[in-house]
């Protein structure tokens, strides 16, 4: 995400427009930190880190960064939240399935999910994936059979059928059977 605006406030923070909108970024957070008798002296647009940050100097010439992340972390912003928790459920889902001695496609196999798709959770540069299966994924253990046969009997308890009796042949009052 590219910053386009970037200002001082009075409040002591620092002003980011993004697409996402106007954020604050509080002096308090940065590093060196401007008081009252070092004030920011300049702000701007860092073109080297591809406008993803903007730097300031102090009136004692020191100089920090602040990368547009920190400043959507800060905010909570969701998106953001939700990319990064995803990026860490895949590395540590990475992690335990490098970890397993199963094999891979036993491992597709316990977590109910198409083989294409879990062969794409390996790379790492997709990350708007479904985080369902990698918080299954990073769930993963070696389980006994006894477990294994008291999921499936679970399993085949949930797929039981509606009853079917007389009440399923009652019509509906917009005239259709249930």
């Amino acid at each position: 995400m590219k910053i386009r605006t970037i200002s001082v406030n009075r409040r002591k923070a620092f002003e980011v427009r993004t697409s996402k909108g106007t954020l604050p970024y509080p002096f308090a957070k940065t590093d060196p930190r401007p008081t009252g008798a070092d004030p920011v002296a300049r702000v701007w647009i860092d073109k080297e880190l591809d406008s993803e940050a903007f730097t300031y100097a102090l009136g004692s010439r020191q100089e920090g960064t602040v990368h547009v992340e920190q400043v959507l972390e800060y905010n909570k912003d969701p998106d953001y939240l939700r990319d990064r928790l995803v990026y860490r459920l895949t590395l540590e889902a990475q992690k335990r399935v490098g970890a397993s001695s199963l094999p891979k496609q036993e491992i597709i196999r316990r977590l109910v999910t198409p083989v294409l798709s879990a062969h794409r959770s390996d790379e790492l540069h997709e990350v708007r994936r479904s985080t369902g299966v990698l918080a299954a994924g990073a769930r993963l253990r070696r389980r006994s059979r006894c477990a294994r046969a008291e999921r499936v009997t679970a399993r085949l308890r949930l797929r039981s059928r509606a009853p079917r009796g007389p009440l399923s042949l009652v019509p509906r009052s917009d005239g259709r059977a249930l």
